[in-house]
């Protein structure tokens, strides 16, 4: 498009710019008609046009580093056109004939019309390899991976080891040590996968599907439940494609017994945490995505761990196969009912863990056999602001609701909350997380921990109020959070007096605002206070 469009349009800018304001000669020689009114009209339209093509391709987060890319391609295509249009020029007065063809007479030929675009063609090329290549750096500068293969090899297998410092690149790299693959799950395969091991296992196709309608709808996973498959193949079915993933150490209970914290052990030793609140019209489970996590809150017990590694498909899976299994066997106070709903929100970041992510949330919403048939729309999937992260969500075509942990309105305030913010500061976080709403229609959830003092003003709140009113439609919803406290740290919950002034400035902005329900505090289940700790079991 730029290489044809682009120099058209350049031309079309100098001819008219030439006729309404040509007042001073270019080239008299060469060519009589060409006016230093008229270059500047090639430029001037070559300059828009570059902003417009470039405004529909790249990001907007790219444009606060890239904004000189459409201005100089602009000023480039507007001169070198013109010289081109010049050395068509010279060379047919040279010859002495008026067309360079017998094609298009009265036009100056086929070459008169594409002289222009021949002599941008190299210099655009140029500019978009370069462009692209600084594009591409950038991506991989916020993934850290350098191809699709590395991505699904450290990304959605999660064999990484992390660290305490340098948050995202913690999450992300790829040069992280190996801690070794967990075993391959059946969640883990595609069908294709599973019908070959099957295969292996001399079994017929058939048999994949009863395994997925064991798994997915009846919630089992061991060798017993199997008897629909032949008694001598049972034990090995179960041990190849539902090896242990996770395993239970210790099980905490609060809130009468609807508030449910457990421990698991991973294959490596690892210990990740899950919760499962039951309300009076729904069941949410709370479940982890990493072991520890790199984002390095200061007032979040979880961010205090460090990164070990990400979780593969099936330890996330696990968790939510157990708690609706507990649901169903009427294992929760209140008799057997439903797991309704899955937030993203225990232990880690799960834009890290990226393509586990994806995966488990296909599976999680799709229907049985495929899936737990629980509606993507009760599926949240919570971010410090991890912004290609969220981007990418958006094309997935996945209703999920986004959670946004934003914590405080102004960046130099976010910088020490939130050191994700200095390297995706607030403006990109809302702007990427409001093409988010655009993207799906559903509304995302902004999380907002209250402390004593430090983001519970009234200042604070004008401030989110009006970052939020800037997009102008009712796209989110704040959720603040009374600050759950963890032990040995100086922030504190705000008071009642400040948290009710908080909501009210909110409201009367027209945002929409509800304060968190605290469940699990506490057994140290409540958001912030997962650190998978073994004590007080």
């Amino acid at each position: 498009m730029l290489i044809v469009f682009m120099p058209a349009l350049s031309d079309t800018g100098g001819l008219f710019a030439g006729m309404l304001f040509g007042r001073h000669k270019l080239s008299p020689r060469i060519s009589p008609k060409k006016s230093v009114e008229g270059l500047c009209g090639s430029m001037l339209f070559a300059v828009a046009g570059a902003y417009a093509v470039f405004a529909c391709t790249y990001e907007p987060a790219l444009w606060a580093t890239r904004w000189w890319a459409p201005l100089l391609t602009g000023v480039i295509i507007g001169i070198v056109g013109t010289y081109g249009d010049l050395c068509a020029s010279m060379l047919k007065r040279d010859m002495g004939i008026k067309d360079m063809g017998h094609m298009l007479k009265g036009h100056g030929g086929v070459l008169d019309r594409v002289d222009s675009i021949l002599m941008c063609a190299p210099f655009i090329c140029v500019l978009l390899l370069g462009n692209w290549s600084c594009r591409r750096i950038r991506i991989m500068s916020d993934f850290r991976v350098t191809d699709d293969n590395q991505v699904s090899e450290t990304v959605e297998t999660g064999i990484t080891e992390g660290g305490r410092s340098g948050a995202f690149r913690d999450v992300l790299s790829k040069n992280h040590a190996r801690r070794g693959k967990p075993p391959v799950h059946f969640a883990d395969l595609t069908d294709d996968e599973r019908i070959a091991k099957a295969k292996e296992l001399g079994l017929p196709k058939f048999r994949v599907r009863q395994l997925a309608n064991h798994y997915y709808g009846h919630f089992d996973a061991d060798a017993g439940y199997f008897t629909d498959f032949p008694a001598g193949k049972r034990d090995e079915v179960a041990r190849e494609f539902f090896p242990t993933l996770i395993r239970e150490v210790t099980r905490q209970v609060a809130d009468d017994g609807q508030t449910i914290k457990t421990l698991w052990e991973l294959f490596d030793g690892s210990k990740i945490e899950s919760v499962l609140m039951r309300y009076p019209n729904r069941t949410t489970l709370c479940i982890s995505s990493q072991v520890g996590c790199g984002m390095g809150c200061p007032f979040c017990a979880t961010g205090q761990l460090g990164l070990t590694r990400n979780m593969s498909t099936g330890e996330i899976l696990e968790q939510v196969r157990i708690a609706a299994a507990m649901m169903e066997r009427g294992e929760v106070a209140g008799g057997p009912g439903r797991l309704s709903n899955v937030v993203f929100m225990g232990m880690g970041e799960p834009m890290g863990n990226y393509r586990a992510i994806v995966s488990a949330v296909r599976q999680i919403s799709a229907m049985p056999p495929e899936g737990f048939g629980i509606s993507a729309r009760n599926i949240t999937v919570s971010t410090v602001g991890v912004v290609p992260g969220i981007r990418r969500l958006a094309q997935e075509g996945m209703p999920v609701r986004l959670a946004v942990s934003l914590h405080a309105p102004n960046n130099a305030l976010r910088d020490e909350l939130v050191p994700m913010n200095r390297r995706f500061n607030v403006d990109e976080v809302l702007d990427a997380a409001h093409d988010y709403y655009l993207a799906s229609k559903r509304r995302v959830s902004i999380e907002y921990a209250l402390m004593r003092g430090i983001n519970d003003q009234e200042i604070h709140a004008r401030q989110l109020a009006k970052r939020l009113n800037h997009y102008g439609d009712n796209w989110a919803h704040v959720n603040p959070i009374p600050l759950n406290p963890i032990e040995g740290s100086k922030w504190t919950a705000s008071k009642p007096e400040d948290e009710r002034r908080f909501l009210e400035i909110l409201h009367n902005a027209g945002i929409t605002a509800t304060l968190r329900d605290t469940r699990g505090q506490d057994i140290d289940g409540a958001c912030g206070q997962l650190a998978a700790k073994t004590n007080n079991a």
